[in-house]
């Protein structure tokens, strides 16, 4: 073996022997004297630990103290990181390494250990950036937020259709719910929409993509999409009903019966035509 490479061992060998004994030597000396095993700039360690790993993580955190409290990644870095069930702190850890919101990895595997707070990373939602400290991202990992589900409503879908596609989806409510939620409208929609007290929500249900909380209910859903289609109804539009002579709600209801009826784009002036007449002459719409 050549003689520069032995040296290189010999080294090596001595320096991990050197910081072995330096941690044997601190931790025997913590316990004899009743000092702390690292100072407390470094946080509060975890109970569980044994005390040769408090001491060694310890020393590696304290040697970079520094990288605790500085940037732990690029400014203008960021991620909306979702952990997922059973995700361990590594595999978070890697991601956030991989996204360029954290330099130093290792730092955060240690300090989380060291508290012990590597337990306390759920599955949810997490927003990150590169300005954070690495202190200041193990305490965010404390705490998700749910995650939401998406949802598109396309265009001319009934209640009964969107009650099917929410059945599928991870959220507090179901079927049953959203089609007893829509089967008469809320008192604080009733005057604005004109509505009679007996209808439904038929027609008044935007068309739009949604995010819907997994702890959300079926209220909270439909008030959503009755408020973005209160914020679609412009005075435009409801001048234009009332050059008809219609309400809102006689309105909203012909023109979502003329888009069920209509095959073709053409035919709905025909259709609405037809309707139209029946209102004014008080029968029904029959469709």
């Amino acid at each position: 073996m050549p003689k520069l490479i032995k040296s290189c061992l010999l080294v090596f060998f001595f320096a991990v022997f050197g910081v072995v004994i330096c941690v044997g030597v601190w931790a025997v000396g913590a316990a004899v004297f009743g000092l702390p095993m690292v100072p407390e700039s470094v946080g509060e360690p975890d109970p569980s630990l044994t005390q040769l790993q408090e001491t060694a993580l310890g020393l590696y955190l304290l040697l970079n103290q520094d990288a605790l409290d500085a940037p732990a990644g690029p400014p203008g870095t960021e991620i909306d990181l979702t952990v997922i069930e059973g995700e361990t702190a590594s595999a978070v850890i890697q991601r956030l390494s991989q996204a360029g919101v954290l330099n130093q990895p290792n730092v955060l595997r240690f300090y989380l250990r060291y508290r012990g707070l590597d337990r306390g990373i759920d599955a949810g939602l997490y927003y990150l950036r590169g300005e954070m400290t690495i202190r200041e991202i193990a305490e965010a990992l404390q705490s998700s937020q749910p995650i939401q589900n998406t949802i598109t409503i396309p265009e001319g879908w009934r209640r009964e259709q969107i009650a099917q596609l929410l059945s599928d989806l991870n959220s507090g409510f179901g079927e049953s719910e959203f089609i007893e939620e829509t089967s008469s409208p809320p008192n604080f929609f009733t005057h604005s929409f004109e509505m009679p007290a007996s209808s439904t929500l038929e027609g008044f249900l935007f068309p739009d993509t949604y995010l819907i909380d997994p702890e959300s209910s079926a209220q909270d859903f439909v008030f959503a999409m009755l408020t973005n289609f209160e914020k679609r109804l412009d005075p435009e539009i409801r001048q234009a009903f009332a050059n008809q002579g219609l309400t809102i709600y006689e309105g909203v209801t012909l023109a979502s019966i003329v888009e069920r009826e209509a095959v073709l784009p053409e035919e709905r002036t025909r259709i609405a035509a037809v309707f139209h007449n029946r209102l004014k002459l008080g029968m029904l719409l029959e469709a």
